[in-house]
Order: C-alpha cells, then structure tokens, then sequence
C-alpha cells in the first residue's frame, strides 16, 4: 500500500491530491480543494476567538460580581463600622458574612468594639474617682487655708 501526495489544478483552483494503491493494483484519487480548507479553518478560528472573547466577558462579570458580593461589599461595612467606632459609638456590631477570613474579621473588629466599650467604661469611672479625689483635695486645702487664715487674725488681735 502505498500513498503519495502532490499539489495539482483542478478546474482552476489550487488542490492536493492523494493517491492510493489498492491490493490488485489500482490507484485511488482523491482531490481536496485548498481554498474549502483554507475558508472553513478561517471559520472555525474566528467562531473559536468569538467564544473565547465571551467567555472572558462572562467570566470576567462573574469575578466582579462575586468580588463585589463577598469582598467589596464587606469592607465597605468594615469601614462605615470604623467610623461609628471612630465617634466613639461602642454599640456596633457586624453581623456574619459567608467568607472566613472577612468572618474573622469582623469577629475580631466585634471582639474591639466590646473592649472598647469596656476601656471607655473604666476610663470614665477612673475619670469620676479622680474629679472627686481633686474635689476632696482643694476642700482640704481650702479648709487648711481658713484654719491659718483664723490662726492668722488669733495672732494679729494678741498683738
């Protein structure tokens, strides 16, 4: 069996043609036209880049949807609960979100919020001690002043 391949003519148009040897000693022929090939490969490389060209769009919407939906979105809450906390409104909290790491996040910015708010709590409890310990000290001085002011007239009316 053998095969041969050349370029030929048929009506005008380039082709290939293929030749096999049968068994008995006959040739088959076979022409296939370039430009069909040629026309139909253009086809299939243009429909193929047409796809790929969707698929990214598609995939590329469905990246921003999701980035939006699962990160975007709760850093934008994670930043308008920074600001609450900011103005000193301990009250905040963030509710969960499907992603873990953002959910340890905010687990963690809700665990702040509450020491915050505990910090605060303590500051302004030490804040009342230490306004009524000045509170007692300038009425101690002011008592020790009155005590010398009238030791100060006792001394004045001996002399």
């Amino acid at each position: 069996k053998e095969i041969t391949i050349r370029n030929g003519e048929f009506n005008g148009k380039q082709v290939k043609e293929f030749s096999l040897k049968s068994k008995n000693d006959d040739n088959i022929w076979l022409a296939v036209s370039l430009d069909i090939l040629k026309r139909n490969n253009l086809l299939i490389v243009l429909t193929a880049s047409y796809i790929i060209i969707i698929l990214f769009i598609v995939v590329g919407i469905a990246i921003f949807v999701v980035s939006r939906r699962f990160v975007i979105k709760p850093l934008l809450t994670l930043k308008t609960a920074f600001n609450l906390i900011e103005h000193k409104n301990y009250e905040v909290k963030l509710s969960p979100v499907s992603i873990i790491e953002i959910q340890i996040v905010f687990q963690s910015f809700n665990n702040m919020a509450i020491k915050l708010k505990e910090y605060q709590a303590e500051l302004e409890k030490i804040n009342v001690e230490l306004e009524q310990r000045v509170k007692q000290q300038v009425k101690n001085i002011e008592n020790k002043v009155k005590k010398v002011e009238e030791l100060e007239e006792t001394v004045y009316d001996l002399q």
